[in-house]
């Protein structure tokens, strides 16, 4: 995917300004997902979620979303892929690294693709690669958590620290639900396959 909002390439441009531009993209966007405007106390409007020009859920907003986040790009979600998978397949070492590798970079899209589909069926607005783009960047905390796993430190010591990672995956994904136009009352019925992507993958690192 690309940028929106970022300046096209041109012919004339260095190859080192498209690649900054880019990585510029990628650190805005992960700046917005992971500060997660989710409270345990107040459910998240759209406009502090998705940036600004766009109406609140409340008021039948449905203006194409704008901001960091609606911009969508698959680069990040691409690496956070990339370097969990990897990570898993090197915790798991031998001769299973190559299957693990596969099968956690084949759940980590088809999760994406469950989740957000589920989205679009409550009635979200989000489109489908903005969803992929923003789930793909909570990954994050969850990358963390494989890299702990290919260090082999000590499950006691990795369980409290899961616990936390996956809190900090799920607030994150959360914040999507928010800004996603799905309504309150079956809020449920869409973090429930957003926390079981999440809780899967977490088990993943947790037993490799």
């Amino acid at each position: 995917g690309t940028d929106r909002r970022a300046q096209q390439s041109t012919l004339d441009e260095t190859v080192w300004a498209t690649l900054s531009r880019d990585i510029f993209a990628v650190w805005a966007k992960m700046k917005e997902v992971l500060y997660p405007k989710f409270s345990w106390k107040r459910w998240p409007d759209v406009n502090e979620v998705l940036g600004e020009g766009v109406g609140s859920i409340e008021e039948g907003g449905m203006a194409p979303l704008q901001g960091k986040v609606g911009d969508w790009d698959l680069w990040g979600p691409l690496v956070f892929c990339l370097l969990l998978s990897m990570l898993l397949s090197f915790a798991a070492g031998g001769e299973q690294g190559t299957v693990v590798f596969a099968g956690v970079f084949t759940l980590v899209w088809v999760g994406e693709a469950v989740v957000t589909v589920q989205i679009r069926l409550l009635g979200g607005n989000i489109s489908f690669f903005q969803s992929i783009c923003i789930i793909g960047y909570t990954l994050f905390p969850i990358v963390i958590a494989s890299l702990l796993a290919a260090l082999h430190v000590w499950t006691v010591i990795r369980l409290p620290i899961y616990a936390v990672l996956y809190l900090w995956s799920l607030a994150a994904g959360l914040s999507i639900l928010g800004g996603s136009g799905v309504v309150r009352h079956r809020v449920g019925l869409a973090v429930f396959p957003l926390g079981l992507f999440y809780l899967a993958l977490i088990t993943l690192c947790l037993v490799s």
